[in-house]
């Protein structure tokens, strides 16, 4: 009832998504689990970080490098699986949370195949490559990890070449779908309707057909530019080290000339030259709507221009359709490039979306495992204040980043900013309640641990005990809102009692 009465109060009132996770208007979670669910997620997040704290731990010598300096355990527990697969599920949960809506469906299953996918990727190197996995620690600590990926990956002029060609090709199918959809009379970029939430809403206005195809000539263009400098030796010599029988300026060639020991061919060359290829031709379409629109002012041609003007009163002859004509030129390359603009950065990002938001997935389900390890070095450490900068604070930053790339992927899949801006709001009121009853979980991962050591079970191993700085932050951010919270409570029972 008091919902209701603030939507009537409201001149626009909240519409909800059927991806909202989070209803503003009530301040309430739109998402309700069972109970089962919660107690079950907490207990396997406890054994999680028990298992993470108390096994997996390198006594004598361990080679990262060398698998047979491993002891059994180490073997065993030396990466946080657990730890992984209890975030991976809750990564699991919030995207069958957002795609929960059965008009959904088929988007959930994409979705979710996708992450599984990405999951299955990260996994096969994670559990069954452990050697990589250790060269990675190794890496962090030397502070290399960065550089060393780079060189990893991009150590070949053929993944340069088939990312960058790749990229193009993609923009091309995009622009020819969308091409064909506005010739049908259709808006050139279809969206997803998310239920009430675009009800009253006016359709999408259906731009200009020359509109389409300008924008996305000179999109073409932007792109092209975008991975000339993207892939210039320049900027590839800054971040990648070359192996020993390539140079950066081979590696961002054709392999064909690289390979062949011919003057090389480069990237950089080849985008520049679609660019000059494409900016023309997107400028003389431009033109040529402004010159039918500047016609269409002086009544030359049936064309109505984009801002219909008329003859002043008192102007005749050459006077007035120059005036006119001037005019409608003025204003139509004015709204055109403005538009153009729009369109190009539009272009853009939907060509790019169909890459860009399975990368997400991926960087989000790898981030997490990059977590997961910071996580178990820190409860393997002193747990020192200065560890707690240098281990756990990375970890709390990649797991932030993780966390919001796992609901940006919906948002950019479903293209609608509304999902990433409720979800990223539910996600905010997740993590504000970990953060206040943290210290509590940690609590008893301490008991535990000095029942251990009474117990004379575990002799040094104290990954809990005494609780970290972490604990103690939780702590004192409960004690500021609880004390904010009974504050409140006292001020509004005597206002009730004063009336």
């Amino acid at each position: 009832m008091a919902i209701a009465t603030e939507e009537a109060q409201d001149p626009k009132p909240r519409r909800r998504a059927i991806t909202d996770l989070y209803d503003e208007a009530s301040q309430r979670l739109l998402v309700i689990y069972p109970s089962w669910l919660y107690v079950a997620l907490g207990l396997a997040g406890l054994l999680a970080f028990g298992i993470t704290g108390y096994l997996g731990w390198c006594t004598g010598v361990c080679n990262p490098l060398d698998r047979t300096t491993f002891t059994t355990e180490y073997k065993l527990f030396g990466d946080p699986y657990s730890l992984v697969l209890w975030l991976w599920a809750l990564f699991l949960l919030v995207q069958w949370s957002i795609f929960r809506d059965k008009s959904l469906r088929l988007q959930r299953i994409v979705m979710l195949t996708v992450t599984f996918i990405a999951i299955a990727i990260v996994g096969v190197a994670y559990f069954y490559t452990h050697e990589l996995q250790a060269y990675i620690l190794y890496l962090i600590g030397h502070g290399h990890l960065i550089r060393a990926i780079f060189s990893a990956l991009f150590s070949s002029p053929w993944f340069f070449t088939i990312v960058n060609f790749g990229l193009l090709a993609l923009f091309a199918v995009n622009t020819a779908r969308r091409w064909v959809r506005r010739a049908q009379g259709l808006h050139p970029n279809p969206r997803i309707n998310l239920g009430k939430y675009d009800e009253g809403e006016a359709p999408e206005e259906i731009p200009p057909f020359a509109d389409v195809i300008s924008g996305d000539l000179v999109a073409t263009g932007v792109l092209a530019l975008a991975l000339a400098a993207l892939f210039s030796e320049q900027l590839t010599g800054l971040v990648l080290t070359p192996p020993d029988h390539l140079t950066v300026a081979c590696l961002v060639s054709l392999p064909t000339d690289c390979a062949a020991g011919v003057t090389l061919t480069s990237l950089t060359s080849i985008n520049i030259d679609i660019a000059l290829l494409f900016f023309p031709i997107g400028l003389v379409v431009l033109a040529l709507t402004a010159f039918s629109g500047g016609l269409g002012a002086a009544g030359g041609t049936t064309v109505v221009p984009p801002a219909a003007l008329t003859v002043r009163e008192g102007t005749q002859g050459t006077v007035a359709v120059g005036q006119a004509v001037s005019l409608t030129v003025i204003d139509t390359v004015r709204n055109a490039l403005d538009r153009r603009l729009r369109i190009a950065l539009l272009a853009i990002v939907l060509a790019l979306r169909s890459v860009g938001w399975p990368l997400m997935v991926l960087a989000s389900i790898t981030g997490i495992a990059v977590t997961s390890e910071y996580i178990e070095t820190y409860l393997h450490s002193d747990r020192s204040a200065l560890a707690s900068l240098t281990i756990l604070g990375p970890a709390v930053l990649v797991g932030l980043i993780s966390a919001a790339l796992s609901v940006l992927a919906p948002a950019l899949y479903l293209f609608r900013w509304r999902v990433a801006e409720n979800s990223l709001k539910f996600l905010g009121i997740f993590g504000f309640v970990v953060l206040l009853t943290f210290w509590i979980f940690s609590a008893a991962l301490a008991g535990s641990n000095l029942l251990l050591l009474k117990l004379n079970i575990v002799t040094t191993r104290t990954p809990f005990f005494p609780p970290s700085l972490a604990t103690a932050g939780s702590f004192l951010i409960f004690l500021i809102w609880g004390t904010y919270a009974l504050l409140g409570r006292r001020r509004a029972a005597s206002a009730a009692a004063g009336q």
